[in-house]
């Protein structure tokens, strides 16, 4: 496996590979783009198709989820109400804001329009990506219309949560990550740390200290472009950092949710019966608070209308009587959870053994077996069938959204682990074995390439998600995962397509190799 394909001659300068043949690169660049060309079409035609079977987009979310803020406020208060945000990163409910000013009323129309929008981007580069990670053209065609075209994409594009958007950022990160580390373009680099910093501050999963290691890592393989690449991640970080050091200073905690005790609690103090609880609590290493569970309405804490004098802070509901989960008496409530689970971690492990791996038989399920998508998801249930049959490796089930119950024995959730779909927990071991590789490799040569680093980005953020998305979280865990399924898909073509050509002691001799069944299929980098 060549994992230096891309390097340079060690001399400093830009790491490229470029074809010789400059006829042959500029004829690929046009194949490329007339496949790109047919992916639209693709596209096209199977939104029309979700569309006749009666797919649309669902609005009615931003009206009373709990990661949102009050759209009225939005509308009218809109950067003081996210500035004293607390419970969730501020950039989604921004987007909110803009949507609720520029289309009053028909926020879910305009919301439509950019989804469907993201979805283009997604289709066009994802296959790219691949191409760049040197996969065949009919391999990364293929593999891209089996991710754009699932269940899964078509439902989440239509859902009006920050889950997609986050997905499509991922993916054109991945993208102009290699694109920086082949020419070092300065604008390639904006771009990249540009988007990690949306990505950190729409979804709080995405840590800061994620976003130190991004810009550690390409630092690290950035040799004679290292000021560069600082100069490039600057400004983003700068931001991402200014917002936990507002919350730390306004609201006493170091984040961008206050809502981390709470999510914690869930998989350490809960999977707990009630019996456990109450005995921990009669020994004072649990507070009252671990008879209900995180996310109750204000009136079971005691929380009542507020007098900070901000109305996103003081306002215990929203309209029609939904949670306002950014009340300022949330904070201290989540605090106390949080202490609550360190404690319940500590004292009797076994109730987070219990969550987690619950947490990890929710994660590894079909992202489309999701409760709240299942009325789009009914309106294509017989290609979500057939699609689960043939890709995921079992049914589809519509049963999947019931929170494991308090006291259930371990076996019940050893079962449960009986639902995940054999497919994902391959394709998800398959993209860790080459990120392992490829990252082996480069130590040991002191050498990264554009490829290899790039693989080594989006292997790393996969972990990174998986391992935070079975620790914070008991039932929502597919959709945690969802946003790193085309980062797997990405990996895996490229994987592959790396060990083949390793195998390959002449060129063309192996008819299994996707890069060789064309003289054009290996992807000119001079086109891009």
């Amino acid at each position: 496996m060549d994992l230096n394909d891309d390097e340079s001659n060690g001399d400093g300068n830009a790491r490229e590979s470029r074809d010789p043949d400059s006829l042959r690169a500029t004829s690929g660049f046009t194949r490329d783009r007339q496949t790109g060309l047919w992916l639209v079409g693709v596209f096209i035609a199977s939104r029309i198709a979700a569309y006749a079977a009666g797919v649309r987009f669902d609005g009615l979310p931003i009206t009373f989820y709990w990661q949102y803020l009050d759209l009225e406020l939005l509308r009218t208060e809109l950067l003081r109400s996210l500035f004293f945000q607390h419970s969730q990163p501020p950039l989604f409910n921004l987007l909110l804001g803009i949507v609720t000013k520029v289309a009053p009323g028909g926020e879910g129309v305009l919301l439509a329009v950019l989804y469907r929008g993201l979805g283009l981007i997604l289709t066009l580069a994802l296959f790219w990506l691949m191409r760049e990670l040197e996969v065949g053209r009919r391999v990364a065609f293929w593999v891209t219309i089996m991710v754009v075209v699932s269940p899964a994409v078509i439902l989440y594009e239509n859902y009006a949560f920050y889950t997609y958007p986050v997905t499509v950022g991922l993916v054109v990160m991945a993208l102009f990550l290699k694109r920086y580390l082949d020419d070092y373009r300065l604008v390639n680099g904006l771009v990249f740390f540009s988007l990690m910093a949306a990505i950190a501050l729409t979804r709080s999963l995405f840590h800061l200290l994620w976003v130190f290691g991004v810009v550690a890592g390409v630092w690290t393989v950035s040799h004679g472009y290292r000021l560069r690449t600082l100069r490039a991640a600057a400004v983003p970080v700068f931001l991402v950092t200014a917002v936990y050091v507002k919350n730390l200073v306004i609201f006493g905690f170091f984040g961008v949710s206050s809502w981390f005790g709470m999510s914690l609690a869930i998989v350490t103090v809960f999977p707990l019966d009630q019996a456990a609880r109450s005995e921990l609590f009669e020994q004072g290493k649990l507070s009252q608070f671990a008879y209900y569970s995180p996310f109750k309405r204000p009136e079971v804490y005691g929380l009542g209308f507020g007098s900070t004098g901000v109305a996103a802070l003081d306002r215990p509901t929203k309209p029609g009587g939904h949670v306002n989960f950014n009340h300022i008496g949330y904070i201290d409530v989540s605090r106390q959870y949080k202490e609550d689970a360190i404690s319940a971690l500590v004292e009797r492990p076994d109730g987070a053994a219990r969550g987690v791996l619950a947490a990890t038989g929710f994660y590894f399920r079909p992202a489309n077996e999701y409760y709240y998508v299942r009325n789009n998801r009914d309106q294509i249930r017989a290609f979500d069938a057939a699609y689960g049959s043939f890709f995921y490796g079992r049914p589809i089930y519509r049963d999947e959204y019931d929170r494991p119950e308090s006291g259930r024995p371990i076996g019940w959730y050893v079962r449960g682990l009986g639902r995940v779909s054999p497919t994902i927990v391959v394709l998800y071991l398959a993209a860790f074995l080459v990120g392992v590789v490829t990252l082996i490799r480069g130590v040991r040569t002191r050498r990264f390439s554009a490829s290899g680093s790039t693989l080594i980005f989006a292997v790393g953020t996969i972990v990174w998600i998986t391992v935070f998305g079975v620790s914070l979280e008991v039932r929502e865990n597919n959709r945690f995962r969802f946003p790193s399924e085309p980062l797997v898909a990405a990996s895996v073509a490229a994987g592959v397509s790396r060990w083949i050509r390793s195998r390959d002691t002449t060129p063309g001799d192996n008819p299994l190799n996707p890069i060789n069944a064309d003289p054009d299929e290996t992807h000119p980098s001079t086109a891009v």
